[in-house]
C-alpha cells in the first residue's frame, strides 16, 4: 500500500503550497481609509452627463417605463399577452405594404420562403377564432419598401389588441385609457 502522504511530499509541485499565508478577509484599516479618501475625491462627471448617450438612456428609461404600462394596463384588465411567430409564410395581408423575405432551409435542404410580418393581425385573429375572449401582443413589425422617413422604420413596435364580443364603444374606451395611463 502507498500513503498518500507521502505522494504529497514526494510531489514537487505542491512545494510552493507549503509557506503560503492565507490573507484576512476582513479589510484593514488602512484600506478602508484608502477607499473613503478615493471616494471623496471630486470626478469630473460632466463629460458623462452631458453626451448624447445620456439622452439617449433617458429616451430609452421612458420607452421602457411605457411598455411596461402598456403590458400591466392590458394584464390588469384581463386580456392574455400573445407572442406571435416572426417567421411566417405570408407577412401581411394588405398588397401595398412590402414584406421582408427570406430563405429557411431546412435539416433535408428544402427551401422555404418566408417573410416578416408587417403586423401580427392575422396570427392573432387566427388566436381569437380558438375561443379566446381578450388578447394583446406588442409585437415587433416589418415593412420594406420605403417606410423609413423622419417618423417611419422598417422595423417597430406595434401594439395590437383585440376583444370578442365587443362594442365600437369598448375599443374606444380601452384606447381612451391607455392613453390617459400612458401620459400619466
Amino acid at each position: 500500500f502507498i500513503k498518500v502522504t507521502e505522494i504529497i511530499q514526494k510531489n514537487s509541485c505542491l512545494a510552493e503550497w507549503n509557506n503560503l499565508v492565507i490573507p484576512n478577509p476582513i479589510p484593514s484599516p488602512n484600506f478602508i481609509e484608502s477607499q473613503q479618501t478615493y471616494l471623496q475625491k471630486k470626478v469630473d462627471t460632466s463629460q458623462f452627463y452631458n453626451s448624447p448617450s445620456k439622452t439617449r438612456l433617458k429616451f430609452v428609461k421612458k420607452r421602457n417605463r411605457s411598455l411596461e404600462r402598456v403590458n400591466y394596463f392590458f394584464k390588469n384588465r384581463g386580456f392574455l399577452s400573445i407572442e406571435t411567430p416572426t417567421l411566417v409564410p405570408s407577412g401581411g395581408m394588405e398588397v401595398y405594404l412590402n414584406p421582408f423575405e427570406t430563405n429557411y432551409i431546412d435539416h433535408r435542404g428544402k427551401s422555404w420562403q418566408l417573410q416578416l410580418p408587417t403586423s401580427p393581425e392575422f396570427a392573432l385573429k387566427k388566436i381569437m377564432t380558438e375561443g379566446t375572449d381578450k388578447i394583446f401582443q406588442l409585437s415587433r413589425a416589418y415593412r420594406n419598401g420605403g417606410e423609413v422617413s423622419k417618423n417611419h422604420e422598417p422595423e417597430f413596435i406595434m401594439l395590437e389588441w383585440y376583444r370578442a364580443h365587443a362594442t365600437l364603444r369598448d375599443i374606444i374606451e380601452d384606447t381612451q385609457n391607455l392613453v390617459g395611463t400612458l401620459a400619466e
